[in-house]
């Protein structure tokens, strides 16, 4: 069960810590993780007190591809003292380099702890009302639905959040495809889930997830993939007011939840996008036909080798580009179903959910 891969570390399980003994009275160990990004020779520059580990294991467990706050704060202070000692054998140029990634990814986690958000405010408008549903819609009413959440470690989990959203939005047995080690919260540690051990990154988790979905409900009416980052509008069943609206338009259609400040529009309710869709694939619908024909499209396929770092990463461009290809129009409402939360992003350590990135207005926020 991949739920016993998921316990908290502890500093004596850390698998990169050596040579542990105590130094003035204080334990100390050499960090193997540190000693690996900063391409030591000497274990001095990574000697690491126990409560310096303490506060890691407080943090997602950390990776080479991806150092948490805690890891963060010892790679500023280790790079600095490198470049001010100057010893010889060293890349000068690469450890500033290291240290200065090292300060953008302090500055931008404001909380390693749970966001404990509450999206969606107390009021008496209907759904119905506040996004109006399609004056038609098309095709067998959705009954049976295959969702899944994706989850990677970030620096401020969100995904407890998400998953209450979801809850509460009517899908109470999502499926959790987790990437690397993300700590699932115990009141949801019974729903069922797809553990990597690696983490292979937000695109071929993606679609490795709507492929397993396929196999694994192979006649649900609608599949869904909400990424952790998520927040759904809860203060009524979703999926039930769903059976009014989908499918919009007259062919076949892919549902996005979610719609950025970028796209809301004046007049509630469904519309259609012109062009591609670049604003997020938070949450995104498949109904049965298109999600085979996305996972079995060549060119979605041949991404994972695109050459650069957007083979694993850019979603929303991908999926918009895709539909743009095959003529396929990309519903969403306005206001959003869907908010966009959290401090970071597990993709662009840089990128904020503000502004352009968030769903303003959100249903969620309206009387």
């Amino acid at each position: 069960m991949y739920r016993s891969r998921l316990k908290p570390p502890t500093v004596d399980t850390c698998k990169f810590r050596r040579d542990v003994r105590r130094e003035d009275g204080v334990e100390v160990g050499t960090c193997t993780l540190l000693k690996t990004l900063m391409d030591c020779h000497d274990d001095r520059w990574c000697r690491v007190r126990r409560d310096a580990c303490d506060a890691c294991c407080q943090s997602f467990p950390p990776s080479r591809r991806s150092v948490n706050p805690a890891v963060a704060s010892l790679l500023c202070d280790a790079t600095a003292k490198i470049v001010a000692a100057r010893p010889a054998g060293y890349d000068l140029e690469r450890i500033e380099d290291l240290g200065r990634a090292a300060v953008e990814r302090l500055s931008l986690v404001c909380s390693e702890h749970e966001a404990h958000l509450v999206p969606t405010k107390a009021g008496s408008s209907r759904l119905s009302q506040l996004v109006p549903p399609p004056a038609r819609r098309r095709g067998r009413i959705v009954h049976n639905w295959a969702v899944g959440v994706t989850t990677a470690p970030r620096g401020q989990p969100t995904l407890e959040a998400c998953l209450e959203s979801l809850v509460r939005a009517g899908w109470d047995r999502p499926h959790l495809f987790v990437d690397s080690a993300v700590r699932v919260p115990d009141r949801f540690s019974h729903l069922p889930g797809t553990f990597r051990d690696e983490k292979i990154g937000a695109w071929p988790n993606y679609y490795l997830a709507l492929m397993e979905l396929l196999m694994r409900e192979p006649y649900a009416d609608a599949y869904m993939i909400v990424q952790d980052d998520a927040v759904l509008f809860d203060r009524e069943s979703v999926r039930e007011y769903l059976k009014e609206v989908l499918w919009p338009g007259r062919s076949s259609v892919l549902v996005s939840l979610y719609c950025s400040q970028l796209d809301s529009l004046p007049d509630p309710g469904w519309h259609s996008r012109e062009g591609g869709w670049i604003s997020g694939a938070h949450a995104f619908v498949f109904p049965p036909q298109l999600a085979k024909a996305f996972v079995m499209d060549r060119p979605v396929f041949d991404h994972r080798w695109t050459p650069g770092p957007s083979r694993a990463s850019c979603l929303d461009d991908l999926i918009g580009e895709w539909a743009t290809g095959r003529g396929v129009d990309v519903w969403f409402p306005t206001p959003s179903l869907a908010q966009h939360v959290g401090d970071a992003s597990t993709l662009w350590p840089a990128a904020r959910a503000i502004e352009g990135r968030r769903a303003e207005p959100f249903a969620g926020d309206l009387p």
